[in-house]
């Protein structure tokens, strides 16, 4: 009791509000104090103020100007039946541990959460929050009230031969052509157009927002596929692998576009993807597909095996469009949708 009775004072001189320009230095401090590591200004901005859809940061702030506390996302526009929607990506939930209750009781956390919801989610503004945490931190935002679970993310894997260039393969494929771009083109909107179709809920994977996620991050040399069609120049489907993630060899296909129906095409940018794995020193490919899309089903039939990860996917719908039943079984995701990768 005594606890909780220094909490909330010194929670009543705290001020809560959304980013204004100039709080990044506290925000940065407040990552360091939280996580025992630095992020870097560039990535900050990158993240957080260069995002095509736009800033979705709450603060607590104390009388002195003191950051002590964060709930943000990155918004991501998606589509939906013709329809565009905002979802909202939880990242990088903080507290100064002076402040903190503990994860048994809702505290400064869940309030920063449900005045984040009062911001910038509602009609006309942000349609879903989603985030992929651990399950004892989706415990904790479950009990809270602040999201519902969907389930356990379930990782595809594939182990790639060791020491092979990949070189004496034969060619990926005689109607196209992979190639490894620095940016991606304005030819992408139309693939996107093309397979947005056949993906129920999934975020809008043009030009803009896959430049923004792989081409301008600072911190990750994405790898950036695109298949052509060799006879018309056509941009046919287009991949993002990362190759190695924190010392270990593993090469993470993080995006992914290739309509369903070109199982030819999806091979030959699938080999591609493995021979640079493979040419880079990686022993194994790992990939995130729900498993009732198509795509789970392409990478099974190449030798991909199922193997279920530590992290959970929760939601909070903030439209009637987006309920919980529907979304489960309709939303495409990749690795790409998180900032874990």
């Amino acid at each position: 009791m005594a606890e909780g009775v220094a909490v909330a004072a010194r929670q009543a001189g705290l001020t809560f509000r959304p980013y204004r320009p100039g709080d990044e230095q506290g925000i940065l401090a407040l990552f360091q104090r939280a996580y025992g590591k630095e992020r870097s200004l560039a990535h900050w901005r990158w993240k957080f103020c260069d995002n095509p859809a736009g800033r979705q940061i709450m603060l607590a702030v104390t009388e002195a100007g003191e950051v002590v506390g964060q709930y943000a996302a990155v918004p991501a526009w998606a589509a939906k039946d013709g329809g565009r929607f905002l979802l909202s990506q939880a990242v990088e939930s903080m507290v100064d541990a002076r402040f903190r209750r503990g994860l048994k009781k809702p505290g400064l956390q869940a309030t920063l959460v449900k005045r984040f919801y009062v911001e910038y989610m509602g009609p006309d503004k942000g349609a879903m929050a989603y985030g992929f945490p651990i399950p004892v931190y989706s415990r904790y935002l479950v009990r809270t009230g602040v999201c519902t679970v969907l389930h356990r993310v379930v990782q595809l894997e594939r182990e790639l031969p060791v020491g092979a260039s990949g070189r004496g393969e034969r060619p990926a494929s005689l109607r196209y052509r992979v190639e490894q771009v620095r940016r991606f083109p304005p030819a992408v909107d139309e693939l996107w157009r093309r397979c947005q179709h056949e993906l129920p809920l999934a975020i809008i994977r043009d030009a803009r927002y896959l430049n923004w996620r792989y081409a301008d991050c600072p911190d990750v040399a994405y790898v950036k596929l695109l298949a052509i069609e060799r006879w018309t120049g056509r941009v046919a489907g287009l991949a993002v692998l990362r190759l190695g993630i924190e010392g270990r060899p593993a090469g993470l296909l993080v995006d992914w576009l290739v309509p369903q129906r070109r199982r030819g095409l999806a091979g030959a940018l699938l080999r591609r993807c493995h021979a640079l794995a493979t040419e880079s020193g990686q022993d194994r490919m790992e990939a995130w597909f729900p498993e009732y899309a198509s795509q789970f089903e392409l990478l099974k039939a190449h030798g991909y095996r199922p193997k279920p990860t530590q992290y959970e996917i929760v939601v909070e719908p903030f439209r009637p469009e987006l309920s919980r039943e529907w979304v489960q079984g309709h939303w495409y995701y990749t690795m790409g949708d998180t900032d874990i990768f």
